[in-house]
């Protein structure tokens, strides 16, 4: 069957901004996005928010940024604007008090490559791997956030991501060679359940936080069995 050419080029896009994300500089790109998908952000805040060094940062906003963030960083003329998905906006004008705003291209950015992880999330192979750590029902929840919060989505997927990274490095391999998947994932429901324990969430994001900290209390646990 014949596809027409804005189909064509809409699929494109999603398979581009899937490789893209998986680039190293454009994780961190997208770290910028989703972390100014929600809300503007002051220099400090988004470099908090993003875990980024001030040299990666500033780096980054250079090439991201528009004629704003230019004059703001004092990039030479010479120097071409950036892509101008992000921009600057002093809250008050001749203070130096100030917020950092991604554009409407921007959002346009998050909203494709958040496309392009709900199509990887339907992988069989990859659902398989997914519901070893989570509940199939909160699983389809995350698959319907490419439009409800690609942000969010994006934040998720970047930190199974890094998880399974772990999972994969020596300390990982050698710990799963002895107990196995689906321990990893027995483990990691238990410190899931740990964080879960007189908390109270509601939203996505507090679930989403809960997973972070469940995780990287997954890699100590792995990390420190001297029996591995």
């Amino acid at each position: 069957m014949e596809i027409s050419k804005d189909e064509e080029e809409r699929r494109k896009k999603k398979r581009v901004g899937y490789v893209e994300l998986r680039g190293g500089k454009s994780k961190n790109r997208m770290k910028i996005l989703t972390a100014l998908y929600k809300e503007e952000l002051s220099f400090s805040a988004l470099q908090q928010k993003t875990d980024l060094t001030k040299p990666t940062l500033l780096s980054h906003l250079k090439t991201m940024g528009d004629e704003t963030v230019r004059e703001r960083l004092g990039t030479p003329k010479r120097m071409k604007v950036g892509d101008g998905t992000v921009a600057y906006r002093p809250l008050n004008p001749g203070r130096s008090l100030a917020v950092y705003q991604i554009t409407d291209k921007g959002r346009d950015e998050v909203k494709t490559v958040g496309e392009s992880v709900r199509t990887i999330l339907d992988v069989p192979g990859i659902r398989k791997t997914l519901e070893l750590f989570a509940p199939r029902e909160a699983i389809a929840k995350f698959t319907t956030l490419a439009e409800e919060d690609p942000a969010l989505l994006l934040d998720l997927f970047q930190t199974a991501e890094e998880f399974l990274a772990f999972s994969s490095s020596p300390v990982g391999s050698r710990w799963i060679e002895k107990h196995g998947q689906t321990e990893l994932g027995s483990v990691t429901r238990q410190e899931i359940e740990a964080q879960l324990k007189g908390k109270d969430v509601k939203t996505e994001e507090q679930a989403l936080d809960t997973v972070k900290q469940a995780l990287a209390r997954t890699k100590e646990r792995i990390a420190q069995d001297k029996g591995q």
